[in-house]
């Protein structure tokens, strides 16, 4: 059996020092590989930043961008096509490239919702003048004997032809709506209106994403060398032919087109 002698101190010294550039090399590695990394990143971060300002500035420098409707396989056909060649008359013609419109819209829409302590909702208002009808409803839901208290403020909702009337101190519109109906003297007679709670919301969580509208296409290219209106009429000519822009349903006829739904309108 043989038995391993123990290093000298000057040996021992020696592998330490050797472990320790290994070691300081090893950390030397990993900082220039995330140096490289960030480096990397940085540069991506950039190339994205300057191909968002470029494609910006390629649409703000399109001298006339056109945004048509179309019936959806219409739409979808004019896409695929992408370049389209647009006879002006007189043996002149223009070259027009069709792109999708993007559009943000709402993916997720969540609200926190909560009964306010200070605000009604009162409905089943009669039609008559507006400020009347408030100086009305301020001096009925102020009085204690119908639970009411001081009036803060009084807005009608034309949209809805209902009034939120807020009161100065909170819970007094917990006790207000423990009675549903309430009568008031208007227009010289007695008129029952409606109270109930008023819901207070806020968006707690928002999200959205670029989609594409299916009927909307932007036509881009379009020299200045007409008046709007015409070219916008040639236009409407060009995509309305059969020839221009291939159609078919499933059932293999070709879908007509009218002037008001499938040409191009302008938006």
């Amino acid at each position: 059996m043989i038995t391993a002698l123990p290093l000298c101190p000057q040996k021992k010294y020696d592998q330490l020092m050797e472990e320790t550039k290994e070691l300081t090399k090893t950390i030397q590695d990993r900082r220039d590989l995330k140096q490289q990394f960030k480096h990397r990143t940085d540069k991506l971060t950039q190339d994205l930043e300057d191909d968002k300002r470029s494609y910006g500035d390629q649409l703000a420098n399109e001298k006339v961008k056109h945004i048509s409707l179309f019936h959806f396989p219409v739409a979808r056909k004019i896409l695929e096509l992408k370049k389209h060649q647009v006879d002006l008359g007189g043996e002149c013609s223009i070259t027009v490239e069709a792109r999708p419109v993007h559009l943000m819209l709402p993916k997720l829409v969540e609200i926190d919702s909560e009964v306010s302590s200070q605000r009604i909702l009162v409905s089943n208002l009669p039609r008559m003048e507006t400020d009347t009808l408030l100086d009305k409803l301020e001096i009925h839901f102020s009085k204690s004997k119908n639970g009411g208290g001081e009036v803060a403020d009084c807005e009608y909702l034309s949209d809805s032809e209902t009034v939120v009337l807020t009161f100065a101190e909170n819970n007094i519109a917990k006790r207000v709506v423990q009675n549903e109906f309430h009568d008031l003297n208007l227009q010289k007679k007695k008129h029952t209106v409606r109270v109930t709670p008023f819901i207070n919301g806020k968006i707690s969580n928002l999200k959205s994403k670029m989609t594409q509208c299916p009927r909307a296409v932007m036509l881009t290219g379009i020299p200045d060398i007409m008046e709007r209106e015409t070219l916008q009429d040639l236009l409407e000519i060009h995509f309305q032919k059969n020839t221009n822009v291939p159609r078919f349903d499933p059932s293999g006829k070709h879908q007509g087109l009218t002037s008001s739904e499938s040409g191009p309108q302008q938006y």
